[in-house]
């Protein structure tokens, strides 16, 4: 029943979205609801936000704005089926199978949470919020304050749907973001350099994993897709509130993560090399940082780092300190081949080939090195690609210099796989577009169906409960804390930072803030002041690996010996992890 809630829920999030985003395009013509959409679910998470800060985030008040939404946005969806009606059979068609594949990824989106960055704090934040009806610092996990713009779309979600609901969320932001490209290219170019650019882009198996999965790189490409959409709707001489547009979306890209703040960085500088004025480059800038401004507004409220934690060597060091932020540059500094020219120039040749070295979560089509010389070849031909690749190439630029891992190319990918679509035009054959566009989507169809194959659909809570504990180490331990405590517990938990969102009590325990690992482990062999340690945190349990090599825990010898068990009560235990209350 969770998984209809879910479902439900966000449908009705999309109608809602769609005659937001219709209201704020009013003055200006456009082709696909995917534009008003995008532009409408960020508008919502503002409206999440400020729902959170005056401590409103109720589920009656969530469900009664998606309800008062849907019956809003009733006339435009009836208008939308007319138009599938009105499409030729290859139209249809072409929908009818993006809609496969998108039931493949849907499927895959409802299986219970467990990749990193979603349960370590993406979640977390959606629970907690939802769990006190208020947006406020959550100080015990590793940010506990961010750019959350898409979390607040999480926490709406989640109210209204459940745990199912966040990843359904990307997945409406992946299916909008393909809807927009194909939109571009069909106004552009032709209908078939669309849908080949939305193939493209769904081929991916990077794209089709974080469509999947409650992280928020989906939704930050949404938003810079149509910054971009926008962008170079208004250098084609359409009407200047493209221009307003392009703003919002770059600023709301800042709103969802410090990348974003690269997407209004270049794109202002498109304005400026565009219009050559610096008017209209500043009107541009002053748009987007003021639709970003209330998340770094309260970032620096709750921090005194607008920027938290980068920001700490112009604004101090708070809850991190100097030793945090310099382990954490250098993990995100460790991925890639390097920033020297050699690797530069090697860059798209080690993208298509060696992609493992920047750490894909899953892979990317292996196209960008003679995608790149087809564009080279076409450009001389079309102008009109000079846009497209020059804003996906200033970002894998800028990409190139900080954090080389794959996934935070993907704000650009659905811009960059347009432009590669479009200059592969003049050599495919539009007979046969549609061919040509499922042998490109093929690949993310057969990824997602290769997810759903390993452990598939848990529809059950005992299913649901079975596959957690498979997945993850210390679940079960954490299940039976809260099912025997409730939420009335603080448990320290070393080496589980990826658990943070399965704690229905307090937990701390991370690389680093102020539950840091390297503060527990000074007194790895000291369990008396390991014991005064934690409690000072506020701790009562302590929970620990039984074994493993990668992971920090307490040599066998101290948690065997009486001064151990002296001060800590062994309450649980499974093959993976062990529980202790502190006496």
């Amino acid at each position: 029943m969770h998984l209809v809630t879910a479902t439900l829920a966000v449908a009705a999030l999309a109608l809602t979205a769609d005659r937001v985003g219709r209201w704020a395009l009013r003055a200006v013509a456009f082709e696909s609801a995917s534009v008003s959409i995008i532009l409408g679910l960020g508008l919502l998470g503002y409206v999440t936000f400020a729902l959170g800060l005056l401590g409103l985030l109720h589920a009656p008040v969530v469900v009664a704005l998606l309800i008062v939404g849907t019956a809003l946005s009733a006339r435009d969806a009836l208008a939308g089926l007319r138009r599938f009606a009105a499409l030729s059979l290859g139209g249809k068609a072409g929908v009818l199978v993006a809609a496969a594949m998108l039931v493949l990824v849907y499927l895959v989106a409802l299986r219970p949470p467990t990749e990193w960055d979603a349960t370590m704090y993406h979640l977390a934040y959606a629970k907690r919020y939802a769990a006190t009806h208020h947006v406020a610092p959550v100080w015990e996990l590793r940010f506990p304050v961010f750019p959350q713009l898409n979390d607040m779309l999480f926490t709406l979600a989640f109210l209204a749907g459940g745990e199912p609901a966040p990843a359904l969320v990307e997945l409406l932001l992946a299916g909008a973001t393909a809807a927009a490209v194909a939109a571009w290219g069909r106004r552009v170019w032709s209908p078939a350099v669309g849908a080949w650019a939305a193939a493209l882009w769904l081929g991916n198996p990077l794209v089709v994993f974080l469509a999947a999965t409650p992280y928020i790189d989906v939704g930050l490409c949404a938003f810079t897709t149509l910054a971009a959409m926008a962008f170079v709707r208004n250098a084609d001489d359409g009407p200047p509130g493209w221009l307003a547009v392009a703003a919002m979306a770059a600023g709301f890209a800042a709103g969802t993560k410090y990348l974003g703040l690269a997407v209004v960085g270049i794109v202002g500088l498109a304005v400026l090399v565009q219009r050559r004025s610096i008017a209209a480059a500043v009107g541009f800038g002053a748009v987007a940082l003021v639709a970003a401004a209330p998340f770094y507004l309260y970032d620096f409220i709750h921090t005194g780092d607008p920027l938290f934690p980068f920001g700490a060597p112009v604004f101090g060091f708070g809850a991190w300190s100097p030793a945090d932020l310099a382990l954490q540059l250098g993990e995100m500094r460790s991925h890639g081949t390097g920033r020297g020219l050699g690797s530069l120039l090697l860059l798209p040749w080690n993208l298509t080939v060696h992609q493992g070295a920047f750490q894909p979560e899953a892979p990317m089509l292996p196209l960008l090195l003679p995608g790149l010389v087809a564009a080279a070849l076409a450009l001389r031909r079309d102008p009109r690609l000079r846009w497209p690749l020059a804003l996906a190439l200033a970002y894998g630029v800028l990409w190139f210099f900080g954090m080389q891992a794959m996934r935070y190319l993907i704000p650009v990918s659905a811009v960059l796989s347009l432009a590669l679509a479009a200059s592969a035009a003049r050599w495919a054959d539009r007979r046969h577009a549609w061919i040509l566009a499922l042998v490109l989507a093929a690949p993310g169809a057969g990824y997602a169906a290769y997810r759903l194959a390993d452990g598939g659909v848990p529809v059950t809570a005992a299913g649901r409960e079975a596959y957690l504990a498979a997945e993850l180490p210390g679940y079960a331990a954490l299940a039976w804390l809260n099912r025997t405590h409730g939420s009335r517990y603080h448990v320290y938990a070393l080496g589980f930072e990826r658990m943070y969102y399965f704690a229905d009590g307090k937990m701390d325990g991370d690389w680093f803030g102020r539950g840091r690992f390297a503060d527990a482990l000074a007194y790895r062999e000291d369990p008396a002041g390991l014991h005064r340690h934690l409690r000072a945190l506020g701790a009562d349990h302590l929970l620990l690996h039984v074994a493993a090599s990668d992971r920090p825990m307490l040599p066998p010898e101290v948690v065997d010996s009486a001064a151990f068990r002296d001060r800590f009560e062994a309450i649980y235990a499974d093959p993976r992890s062990r529980l202790y209350r502190l006496r």
